[in-house]
């Protein structure tokens, strides 16, 4: 890959506030932060891999979002999670996920995409697979949007098809945890 601002940079700059389906103008700013996604309001928790950099995004009406992203040049993929409050009053069947999975894909511009809703760790999860052109190269993508009761946690993980799924990938998709 040839740097993390065609990975995940131009997503960074307007996330899609996939609780209520608007699209915001957002401010944030970026440290260098740890391993572990944990925050005080959202009911999850990721690994990643290797060291991440911190984002906090702030969306008007909802509060400051924080987002952690890995890049790993040399083995040529990337990481992210994002925890935002769940606004959306209920989830009542699949077309209800599938809705906010869409979403998530147009915005991302994934193609190919295929999405399975699965329920094997104890919450609902929308398992998304798809891949995208960025300047020569086709990346796979792995997108796990976890679903709590107060919160929903999306992983994101990107790396080269021709390479895929690189280890860390699989890493962090399976450190999904719920307190």
């Amino acid at each position: 890959m040839k740097n993390d601002t065609n990975m995940y940079n131009k997503r960074d700059k307007k996330i899609p506030q996939i609780i209520s389906g608007v699209l915001l103008n957002i401010v944030s700013f970026s440290i260098y932060a740890d391993t572990l996604y944990k925050t005080a309001t959202c009911e999850f928790s990721a690994s990643f891999p290797i060291k991440t950099e911190e984002t906090i995004t702030y969306y008007p009406n909802v509060g400051e979002i924080k987002i952690l992203a890995a890049f790993n040049e040399k083995l040529g993929y990337f990481l992210r999670a994002e925890c935002a409050p769940k606004a959306l009053n209920q989830l009542n069947s699949k077309s209800d996920y599938y809705k906010i999975g869409n979403e998530y894909i147009d915005y991302n511009g994934i193609e190919k995409a295929q999405m399975s809703l699965i329920h094997n760790k104890g919450w609902p999860q929308l398992d998304i697979k798809g891949y995208k052109k960025l300047d020569k190269d086709i990346v796979t993508y792995r997108i796990v949007i976890n679903f709590g009761k107060s919160s929903i946690l999306t992983q994101y993980a990107g790396g080269f098809s021709n390479s895929y799924p690189q280890d860390d990938l699989l890493k962090f998709i399976n450190s999904i945890t719920k307190k």
